[in-house]
């Protein structure tokens, strides 16, 4: 099993905006991508923690992958490319990508 951590860094109040764009993406990799076990975008919830890290402009997607093939077939799908162009002009930054696979 693969984990991404996708860090999704918007524009300041643009995260109503992104998350329009996940709404319409997530059917869509739930309908074709087989390999998909989870996809989920989290926002901040602030607990007033002090070792709390706090963005309320970035978005934590949590996805787990079966193999690491079935997540670069993502990667690849046309929706993931329509996704991509259509959050593009609200990011901050790039996405960037943490990826794990399970230790035990």
């Amino acid at each position: 099993m693969i984990h991404v951590i996708a860090y999704v860094k918007m524009k300041p109040g643009m995260i109503p905006k992104a998350l329009d764009f996940y709404r319409v993406l997530l059917p869509k990799v739930f309908a074709a991508e087989k390999g998909c076990l989870e996809y989920s975008p989290t926002i901040d919830f602030d607990i007033g923690a002090a070792n709390q890290n706090k963005d309320a402009d970035t978005i934590i997607v949590h996805e787990r992958w079966a193999a690491i093939d079935d997540f670069k077939a993502h990667l690849t799908m046309p929706h993931s490319a329509e996704f991509r162009a259509s959050i593009k002009d609200f990011l901050a930054e790039r996405i960037t990508v943490t990826i794990t696979q399970n230790a035990l």
